[in-house]
């Protein structure tokens, strides 16, 4: 299977994006984004890629690449209640990677992750972007371990009310990560997957 990697520009695209990540939230965690909203109103500026099927023209997956906002806030730090002033990066050169989300079709099929993110490096290097942060649960941290990216782990906890939907989406604290890692290293460490562009298993489109 040939999977394509875009941009989202257009309404249509985006609105895909936003419904497969309704659709896995829902499935994997009981929360409903769209009430996350009404709690967490800030809006972020981010970059949305989509990885299509080749032959189908599905969308299998897709992530965001988030920036933080004139007042050097993340979104994880919005919603979460974190503190990434504490810690040694420039905001101004880093980004936020999240809402993970693949469809049902794809949800077993590595390729589409790898793809994603084989896209996010080529995008961070277009933007001249240092590294990056993301809040993540087991399967995207251990996935990230096994192919020995270098990853920081912040030792963080949430901060959210009683009341918040995303306390479903948090569960037992063991299960969620934030860290942070250099482009440097990302790209380094997803070196072993550059077959994937030479076989034209996964094409990035812009």
């Amino acid at each position: 299977m040939v999977i394509n990697i875009t941009l989202a520009e257009n309404s249509n695209q985006r609105f895909a994006a936003h419904q497969l990540v309704k659709e896995t939230y829902l499935r994997k965690f009981s929360v409903n984004i769209d009430e996350l909203h009404y709690l967490h109103p800030e809006q972020f500026d981010c970059d949305t890629l989509l990885a299509y099927s080749g032959e189908s023209n599905e969308v299998l997956g897709t992530m965001s690449i988030m920036y933080p906002n004139q007042s050097g806030i993340f979104p994880c730090e919005s919603l979460f209640g974190f503190n990434l002033s504490l810690y040694n990066f420039a905001k101004n050169k880093y980004v936020e990677i999240g809402r993970f989300a693949t469809s049902e079709k794809a949800k077993r099929n590595p390729a589409v992750v790898i793809s994603l993110f084989l896209g996010a490096i080529r995008h961070l290097q277009i933007r001249q972007i240092n590294g990056w942060t993301a809040t993540v649960k087991n399967d995207v941290f251990d996935f990230l371990r096994k192919i020995a990216l270098p990853l920081h782990r912040i030792e963080q906890f949430p901060v959210l009310r009683e009341e918040d939907p995303l306390n479903t989406y948090v569960g037992e604290r063991s299960n969620l990560h934030l860290f942070d890692v250099s482009l440097e290293a990302t790209v380094f460490s997803f070196q072993r997957f550059e077959g994937y562009l030479k076989k034209e298993l996964v094409k990035i489109l812009f």
